[in-house]
């Protein structure tokens, strides 16, 4: 990096930042809110933040252009930092980087928040911030390319990856792509039926129903601005955590740019791509990815039997038809979860902090990731009992919080505006009486029955006789003990367990508990 770059990136900063200041005081304050010159308390301590920002970037701009030898040295320092491996998973041009989109992104955000929540003085500064982020990742992509050019593309990866597989390998991929897309197919004509016009899925829509108007209307654009994001992002349901919403909204949105204002009639499409794409698919790829994690695929004959009998569970099978629900979606963040742990093994690299971000994931979905602290931490006392330097496990331990951290909030955007965080701390104060006291209902079934021996009667009809589900869970236990694979088992033993104790001991009003399928 030389002191030209320097300086072309902080000229651009400055006259960013004097057209964020401009457009600041272009708008003016309510009447009711100004305080001094007519602008507002928020207004002005943007101002003089800015203004702060601006003095100091052109004070560091004469530094730059005065003295030459100063700013070349300050390029180099930045170059050598930036060209360094102080992360185990990369260069630090590579965390800078990655950084840098990750804070373009909570930007972009907040920016469009400030149509909801924050100040909207705060706008011309958010998008002086986005400004910022952009060019500098561009002048780095541009400066170090060199640097891009020696590491792998992701094509050029998965490319090499796939020619360092076995044939056995490549053939069970193949196999197992093919099958999947069988089974993906058997579906649908079961999953066109129950919502053939909006009458019939009045009848037969269920829980789908429910949540369904949810996704509509995120899609429905309001008369202003913050009337449509308001849609979008505060989408006033709860129950279920916004990366299922949103990813059930970009499925059906080619039907709505199709079909327009009417897309919402067409049942039985939206349905169809509802129920394939948000649990058919997900479901199908959780499962790929657990073969994987078991196999390898490195045995045809293991994968293929291993992929068609978990495929053919009657709960997966069940689950699959007319069910549009997030546990599927969860269910592959939690999968991904394990895998990225797995791949890890120890060295506390890339892979444990995309395992961060897939818990995060979990956890906005359907709070599942809480599960996996026991999991974590004692993945953590593992490194330990490796002799990895504690200094290198706290700093990995604190990433992955602070990583987790800011995926549950950047994936859960309405956190940010006060009414949703209020109406979230409702629904979660309502279930979480649910689950101390029960539905105040009959329940001749038994539907709701909390207890061990309740739950068994789920995994009996649609899962695994008890003898089995017994042995499964005395070999998980013994190969959390001895084995390759004890880390995982532990992993996974840890987090089956709390889960099991959360959902399967808590004492009900009538015998009762809120129903989780099993």
């Amino acid at each position: 990096m030389k002191a030209l770059h320097l300086k072309i990136l902080i000229m651009l900063t400055i006259l960013e930042g004097v057209l964020a200041l401009l457009l600041s005081l272009a708008d003016p304050s309510d009447p009711e809110n100004a305080w001094l010159f007519g602008l507002s308390k928020t207004r002005m301590a943007l101002l003089a933040f800015g203004f702060c920002g601006l003095i100091l970037l052109v004070s560091l701009t004469i530094r730059i252009f005065r003295d030459s030898h100063w700013s070349g040295r300050i390029s180099e320092r930045i170059s050598s930092l930036l060209t360094n491996r102080t992360f185990s998973f990369g260069t630090n041009l590579f965390v800078v980087q990655s950084g840098l989109l990750v804070l373009l992104l909570a930007l972009v955000e907040c920016f469009l928040l400030t149509w909801l929540s924050i100040p909207t003085p705060a706008r011309p500064f958010i998008a002086w911030g986005m400004l910022v982020c952009m060019q500098t990742w561009i002048l780095f992509r541009l400066v170090f390319s060199k640097k891009y050019q020696e590491q792998r593309t992701f094509m050029y990866s998965f490319q090499n990856r796939w020619k360092e597989c076995s044939p056995a390998q490549r053939k069970t991929v193949s196999i197992l792509l093919v099958i999947a897309l069988v089974y993906f197919s058997l579906f649908i004509p079961f999953n066109l039926q129950g919502a053939n016009n909006p009458d019939t899925f009045l009848i037969y829509g269920g829980d789908e129903y429910v949540i369904y108007p949810i996704v509509v209307n995120m899609l429905t654009p309001g008369e202003t601005v913050s009337s449509t994001l308001y849609r979008v992002i505060v989408y006033e349901e709860y129950h279920y955590g916004y990366p299922f919403f949103l990813s059930s909204a970009l499925v059906l949105l080619i039907p709505r740019i199709i079909n327009g204002a009417d897309f919402a009639q067409q049942t039985e499409v939206s349905l169809l791509l509802l129920r394939q794409f948000v649990s058919v698919l997900p479901m199908i790829l959780s499962i790929l990815i657990l073969v994987y994690i078991v196999t390898g695929f490195k045995s045809v004959a293991r994968s293929v039997s291993l992929f068609v009998f978990l495929l053919f569970i009657p709960g997966v099978v069940k689950y699959n038809v007319r069910f549009w629900h997030p546990d599927s979606l969860m269910l592959l963040f939690v999968m991904l979860t394990i895998l990225f742990l797995q791949r890890d093994r120890l060295r506390f690299g890339k892979h444990f902090f995309f395992a961060a971000i897939a818990c995060g994931l979990a956890t906005a979905t359907k709070l599942y990731g809480i599960f996996f602290f026991l999991a974590i931490g004692g993945y953590l006392v593992a490194g330990l009992i490796q002799k990895i330097h504690i200094k290198h496990i706290a700093t990995a331990a604190l990433g992955f919080l602070v990583l987790m951290t800011v995926t549950i909030l950047i994936s859960t955007p309405f956190l940010a505006v006060p009414s949703a965080r209020n109406n979230l701390a409702r629904i979660m104060e309502d279930k979480s009486y649910e689950l101390k006291f029960g539905y105040d209902e009959p329940d001749p079934e038994g539907v709701y029955q909390t207890g061990f021996v309740n739950w068994m009667r789920y995994f009996e009809k649609y899962y695994t006789q008890p003898y089995f589900f017994y042995f499964l869970a005395f070999t998980l236990a013994i190969g959390s003990l001895i084995g390759s694979e004890k880390y995982l088992s532990s992993r996974v033993i840890i987090t089956s367990l709390l889960f099991a104790l959360f959902t399967s001991n808590f004492q009900l009003r009538n015998g009762s508990c809120f129903y989780t399928n099993p």
